[in-house]
């Protein structure tokens, strides 16, 4: 589980209580699966997810976020170009339009600057 605060101001001392007890219907290796799947059928076979996090907002918003790495053949992992979100209890992947986009044109760039780099 990760607790992402924004900076204190002036405080020493932080105290967290935290209870939520609840049945997670996707483990975080069947939700890459689905975000595998949702990025190959909707974007590129050469984007991955990678590194799960549990994001909980509330006892029914509870998500499985990964960073989407660009993957090329020999080159390997070229750097990340977003981020999805799979619902932990649906399967449903959170993503709209405008992310879409935003994941294939940073792709797009990381692909042009690293061929780029690499012919000259």
């Amino acid at each position: 589980m990760v607790i992402a605060l924004t900076p204190l101001q002036n405080e020493d001392a932080l105290q967290i209580d935290l209870s939520i007890s609840t049945r997670l219907n996707l483990t975080a290796d069947q939700a890459r699966r689905k975000a595998t799947r949702f990025l190959m059928d909707n974007i590129s076979m050469f984007l991955m997810p990678v590194n799960p996090l549990l994001v909980v907002a509330d006892q029914e918003d509870i998500k499985w976020r990964f960073s989407i790495m660009l993957v090329l053949g020999q080159q390997g992992k070229l750097g990340p170009v977003g981020e999805l979100d799979v619902d932990a209890y649906t399967g449903d992947i959170s993503v709209n339009d405008t992310n879409l986009e935003e994941i294939k044109d940073n792709a797009r760039r990381l692909a042009q600057s690293t061929a780029h780099s690499t012919v000259s």
